[in-house]
């Protein structure tokens, strides 16, 4: 069956179809993870491949959802087969990092601020008396925090479940956890901080406390 399904992926004609056999995989990760580990040098490959199809441009939906069912399905693997998903538990962390900065349509000032990329700015000179009821709704269509939510929680269940990479972790990933504390959106960032929680947690546990 996992066979068919990484055949049929690989074959899928559209994005669409990626998307939808993907949340198979990902449905089939959450209930019988462990049943199959053995399928990782299948599947893994193509998660990082098609997670890492995001436009550095601009938001596009499909290929956001592709991203988040992707790192969804590998957070999952992360609690459901802890043993079999070790060796890939760095790649899935380097890309984690990498997709919880994807926030194409914004850009973020040394102080923390966002900004709209120029594209998306207000065109001024109208006068105060303008109003466009498309003005304030641009984040309704921007689903790029889908793909941050499902980072952060994937490196949130790789915190809690790797305690043996703790040193790893704040040699290597620490700060750039930090650095997106200042994520635009608010329940994203609520992840985020949850990660950061765990992580004091699981140190504390370590060390005995």
């Amino acid at each position: 069956m996992c066979l068919l399904l990484v055949d049929r992926i690989k074959k899928s004609r559209t994005k669409a179809d990626s998307f939808t056999l993907i949340q198979c995989f990902g449905q089939m990760a959450r209930t019988v993870g462990n049943k199959i580990a053995t399928y990782l040098n299948d599947i893994f490959p193509l998660l990082c491949e098609f997670a890492s199809q995001l436009s550095k441009e601009h938001s596009v939906d499909i290929d956001n959802e592709i991203a988040e069912a992707c790192m969804s399905t590998f957070e999952s693997l992360v609690k459901k087969c802890p043993r079999e998903i070790g060796p890939y538990v760095e790649r899935i962390l380097d890309l984690a990092f990498e997709l919880i900065s994807y926030d194409p349509n914004y850009t973020y000032d040394e102080s923390g601020d966002t900004n709209m990329n120029d594209e998306e700015e207000d065109v001024g000179g109208w006068g105060s008396d303008f109003e466009d009821e498309n003005i304030g709704n641009e984040d309704d269509d921007d689903t790029s925090w889908k793909v941050r939510r499902a980072a952060s929680k994937t490196i949130e269940a790789i915190i809690a479940s790797r305690p043996e990479m703790l040193k790893l972790f704040y040699q290597k990933y620490v700060k750039h956890l930090v650095n997106r504390f200042k994520e635009r959106d608010d329940n994203v960032k609520c992840n985020i901080l949850e990660a950061f929680e765990q992580l004091i947690k699981t140190t504390a546990t370590a060390e005995g406390r």
